[in-house]
């Protein structure tokens, strides 16, 4: 492979309906590696959850992935159908903690709407038309997270200042279950304070104190918010973490609590914990409420007061709290954030209306389970695809180049438009912001800054009657000439086609309906039996393993030749298993993603190897006179 560090390229006239692009040598080809690695493999910074606190103030480490799986069954038991079914079902927050980060979510199916609260508590609402007797329906909602260890610093424990007008609004008045107002509460509070005016003091003296006070146990009494666990002195953690929170809130400080699941890898190893035949954990038996403090100035701070410890001290059984639970979570616990509130609100989020024909509908409750790893799609249309494993490396990158359609789905054989095109782009070379100057972009358009951003950096231009028409297709030999013009793609005598990264074989149905016979047809060469996309690997076919495809020159396409032979010598492109690239046709969304993914491979390889060679070589010595 070779680059021309002097070559410039200009294609205002080779094709006017194409994006004009400008590659201007080897700093600006240099320049694009480093940025789409940096976006490739940025680390996820620790950042405070409150979206005002700027400062990091914890650690996490030791993370692991999990998959989070709630399945929601609703089941006609009747013997008629059931019409107009509305549901409500709650979804995981975005702004999960730290801890226990949302890497993505698969909601299959799509709900019809989503809605979220002040707080970010977000429910999923359907609606279902016909529920036949006799049937059910599953709602399977996957969350891929990031749960880690979390140390936070020594700057929290001398804090300042107070909290703006939402922060108390939401977290230091009281609420249903949250008595903080009542006398009691504030009497308890008060002795728990002890006289400290710290926020970290006070918040862990009000710790001990909720600790120490409460007994865990289970009963039907229980859940029944801080006041009555202050008044009985038992309950399980829904009352220990309701309890907390009115304290902390009676004594000024702001609090709220985190309902999820608590999974204890070196305790929950067989039944009932652990589903032996479906090999999975059963969340149901986690479930678990703690409490999270916000500390001015830095941000929010998680401690579990339900757990604590005794010693036989003379024969006379004493508990003391366990520290290990404030302010720290360590690998031998492992906190999996659903939603802000308690674990009984998320229930109470399951909601059904009855039909409008009176049949009986059963919703049954949330079903849990914990799988390791990543086991949820970005889409509900890529398992299975030839193009998943592009898609989803794409999508996993800190700032995604390529997204979905907004319902779920990725549009996998959907038209790659040249809005979305340039949109991608825009997200790797950053070009800085400025509107369009084409005739059909009004400033509401969703792409508005981005096509002005690439047309004031001088890598598009439109039509020559001053268009963009952002909605037209990209064909094959379009995004070819900008793939190899952004990233000043060239290819030498002695390159050679590698394997396609896409293994899998992918038969697409005749296009637009055209014959598939080996005639031509409206100037389009299918090849004769099937039509082939990107998936199809040159291995399968050894006989179209030529570089050059048989459809270069095709009228009207002859101008992408060049590039299309680039692609292809690099081993980028192998058209359609038949010798034939399709210069004519639409580009897919997941064809689009896959020559992204294969360029971007190459280009970190290319770094991997300059490194080595670097390392080889030793460091430079510059001599003078």
């Amino acid at each position: 492979m070779k680059y021309n560090p002097a070559k410039k390229l200009y294609l205002h006239i080779r094709c006017p309906a194409l994006f004009c692009l400008k590659a201007y040598g080897k700093f600006w080809r240099t320049a694009l590696i480093a940025a789409a690695l940096c976006l490739l493999f940025a680390p996820a910074t620790a950042r405070a959850v409150d979206a005002d606190v700027e400062n990091v103030y914890y650690t996490v480490s030791n993370q692991e992935r999990y998959t989070l799986i709630h399945e929601v069954k609703v089941d006609n038991s009747g013997t008629e159908s059931a019409y107009d079914i509305d549901l409500r079902l709650p979804l995981m927050d975005n702004g999960t903690p730290p801890y226990s980060r949302k890497v993505r979510e698969q909601l299959d199916p799509w709900p019809d709407r989503i809605a979220a609260d002040e707080r970010g508590r977000r429910v999923a609402y359907y609606h279902v038309d016909e529920l036949p007797a006799g049937t059910a329906l599953v709602f399977t909602h996957k969350y891929v997270v990031d749960v880690a260890d979390i140390i936070y610093d020594y700057a929290i424990m001398n804090s300042s200042g107070g909290y703006d007008a939402l922060m108390e609004s939401l977290y230091l008045l009281p609420s249903p279950g949250i008595e903080s107002d009542h006398a009691e509460i504030i009497a308890f509070a008060r002795q728990a304070a002890a006289g400290k005016t710290n926020p970290y003091d006070v918040a862990k003296n009000a710790f001990a104190a909720v600790n120490l006070y409460m007994s865990y146990e289970q009963d039907d009494l229980n859940y029944g918010g801080a006041l009555r666990a202050l008044r009985r002195k038992k309950g399980v953690c829904e009352d220990y973490s309701s309890l907390y929170v009115a304290v902390l809130r009676a004594l000024g400080i702001a609090a709220r609590q985190q309902g999820g699941y608590l999974y204890l890898p070196g305790e929950h190893i067989g039944p009932p914990y652990v589903d032996e035949k479906n090999d999975r954990l059963n969340l149901k038996q986690m479930r678990h409420t703690w409490v999270e403090f916000l500390i001015p100035g830095h941000g929010w701070v998680t401690a579990d007061p339900t757990f604590n410890y005794s010693f036989d001290l003379g024969g006379v059984l004493t508990k003391f709290p366990n520290w290990r639970y404030f302010a720290e979570v360590t690998g031998d616990r492992r906190y999996l954030s659903f939603r802000e509130g308690s674990v009984e609100e998320d229930e109470g989020m399951l909601w059904v209306y009855k039909p409008t024909n009176g049949m009986r509908v059963e919703l049954i409750g949330i079903d849990g389970y914990l799988l390791p790893g990543s086991q949820a799609a970005y889409y509900n249309d890529l398992p299975g695809h030839w193009a998943e494993q592009a898609i989803m490396r794409l999508s996993e990158r800190e700032e995604p180049l390529l997204q979905g359609m907004g319902n779920g789905i990725f549009g996998v054989d959907g038209p790659m438009t040249r809005a979305q095109l340039v949109t991608c782009l825009q997200r790797l070379l950053k070009s800085p912001a400025a509107a369009p100057k084409f005739t059909d972009l009004p400033p509401a358009h969703w792409a508005y800054r981005d096509i002005g951003a690439a047309q004031q950096a001088g890598w598009i231009s439109g039509y020559p009657d001053l268009t963009f028409r952002p909605n037209n297709p990209v064909t094959r030999a379009e995004l070819a000439q900008m793939l190899v013009d952004v990233f000043d793609l060239q290819a030498t005598e002695e390159d050679k086609a590698i394997p396609a990264i896409d293994g899998d074989e992918t038969v697409m149905p005749p296009l637009d309906g055209a014959d598939t016979s080996g005639e031509e047809a409206n100037g389009e060469y299918h090849g004769g039996e099937d039509i082939y996309d990107e998936s199809t690997p040159k291995e399968a076919k050894p006989e179209a393993l030529a570089l050059a495809f048989k459809d270069l020159g095709l009228p009207g396409y002859a101008w992408a030749d060049e590039a299309i032979t680039v692609l292809a010598k690099l081993g980028l492109s192998h058209g359609n298993g038949e010798g034939y690239y399709q210069p004519q046709r639409a580009v897919t969304r997941a064809e689009c993603a896959a020559f992204l993914d294969r360029i971007l491979t190459m280009l970190e390889q290319e770094v991997k190897e300059d490194d080595a060679a670097l390392d080889e070589a030793g460091p430079e010595i510059i001599t003078g006179k």
